[in-house]
């Protein structure tokens, strides 16, 4: 009798192979990784600067080809302040996630250290 060797699947690899079978996560992982790749390579972009103030512009500021999600009130271009914002929030999301990581395991471990709660 002969055996064979059944290949050990994880749960890590069929919860990503459900992933990416659902059309609405396929949609949302784009989504995510087109901004993400927009925020790192905004200096590089063909972009109006997020600070200058396009005078002209506020006759109308709906969308148009030049500015096309439009400009603030001070003339500002949405499209380029949105892009190099979303480079403030790649570095403060972790931050905050690990500054709110290193208080919740500390009180954990004081809480789990003297049983119950603080």
């Amino acid at each position: 009798m002969e055996a064979t060797a059944v290949k050990a699947t994880g749960r890590a690899r069929l919860k990503w192979a459900r992933i990416l079978r659902s059309p609405t996560a396929l949609v949302g992982l784009f989504l995510v990784g087109f901004w993400v790749l927009a925020a790192i390579l905004a200096p590089v972009l063909p972009l109006y600067s997020p600070t200058e103030q396009d005078v002209m512009a506020l006759a109308d500021p709906t969308p148009s080809a030049a500015h096309w999600l439009g400009v603030d009130i001070l003339g500002r271009d949405e499209l380029s302040r949105l892009i190099f914002g979303a480079r403030t929030v790649l570095v403060v999301a972790p931050l905050s996630v690990a500054v709110a990581m290193i208080v919740g395991i500390t009180l954990g471990m004081i809480a789990g250290y003297y049983g119950g709660w603080i």
